[in-house]
């Protein structure tokens, strides 16, 4: 019986020791959940601000800007697109239609070192640029302006494959390794959405389509991918101001940049009701316990005890 008082009894107090505990600890997560509100909260409207800034020109020296304080902010750079260097990563799907975002070396005109860019993301069916339609779109061969935004080289996960050397395609955008192949800046950019027409790219007196300089267009490394021929460049009417739709693009082959949106998860709200509400909960079944302790007189105990085994 002794044995089995002690028992009892410490089981008591671990649960005591476990509901006095609980109040505390989440009532202190609800408050870190309190301070993370209110930390990506002022980040959300700090970048839905910078948003709205008339884009700036990029620095010469893209690598002196923080993904951390340049986040958000648009900035324009001109010059001429090395598309027979485009990289692919993927495979990405958008409304569940397969595809790849496209990485081209660009070189500035205003003498800066040349950077990589993140044009879009770009259907799978017109990977091969001789595929693609709009040519002064999808493949602009003149001088260009691009609005891009900074964005923080995430680290690859082991989990990822690595890509084979002769292959143009990465499954994780590896930013250093694709610069290093064609001597661009290390710096993530990314091109901003841009559904309008800008017919002054249009390349006139060119009957056709430039051909790539390998006798066939290759993606998966030494497997050739099947040939495409070549087609007439579109022509444009330079007054045209027309928008496309994303759809258009998707069809043509125009890769389709980053929307100009903040999409920042922001669920802190929820934890911190969810915490703050476990400590209230707890904190009256505390109460109620102790209550219930305190207001046991020690000798009925015993008298009920008794009766009981009489």
């Amino acid at each position: 019986n002794f044995e089995q008082k002690q028992k009892g009894r410490f089981g008591q107090r671990v649960v005591l020791s476990l509901l006095i505990l609980m109040p505390v600890v989440s009532f202190y997560l609800g408050t870190w959940q309190l301070r993370r509100l209110s930390w990506k909260t002022n980040l959300i409207s700090k970048g839905e601000d910078r948003l709205t800034y008339a884009p700036v020109p990029l620095p010469l020296d893209a690598t002196t800007l923080d993904p951390d304080d340049d986040e958000f902010r648009r900035f324009y750079v001109k010059g001429h697109f090395k598309n027979e260097n485009e990289f692919f990563v993927g495979p990405r799907t958008r409304n569940g239609e397969s595809g790849f975002m496209v990485f081209t070396p660009f070189e500035r005109s205003d003498g800066g070192e040349p950077l990589l860019i993140e044009r879009g993301w770009i259907a799978k069916n017109r990977v091969d640029p001789r595929s693609r339609k709009i040519r002064h779109l999808s493949v602009p061969e003149g001088e260009v302006t691009v609005v891009v935004l900074i964005r923080e080289i995430e680290k690859k996960s082991k989990l990822v494959y690595d890509h084979d050397p002769d292959s143009r395609l990465y499954y994780h955008p590896e930013i250093e390794d694709m610069a290093k192949r064609t001597g661009c800046q290390p710096v993530y950019l990314q091109a901003a959405i841009d559904l309008k027409d800008h017919p002054e790219q249009l390349i006139v007196n060119k009957p056709e389509i430039k051909e790539a300089k390998s006798a066939s267009w290759k993606l998966w490394g030494k497997k050739a991918e099947k040939e495409v021929p070549s087609k007439p460049v579109e022509e444009a009417d330079p007054e045209s101001m027309y928008e496309f739709t994303p759809r258009e693009f998707i069809d043509a082959g125009v890769p389709i940049g980053r929307t100009l949106s903040v999409n920042l998860r922001n669920n802190h709200l929820q934890y911190l009701i969810t915490w703050y509400s476990l400590s209230f909960i707890s904190t009256i079944l505390l109460i109620i316990m102790l209550r219930k302790e305190r207001g046991v007189n020690p000798l009925l105990s015993k008298l009920k005890h008794a009766k009981k085994f009489q």
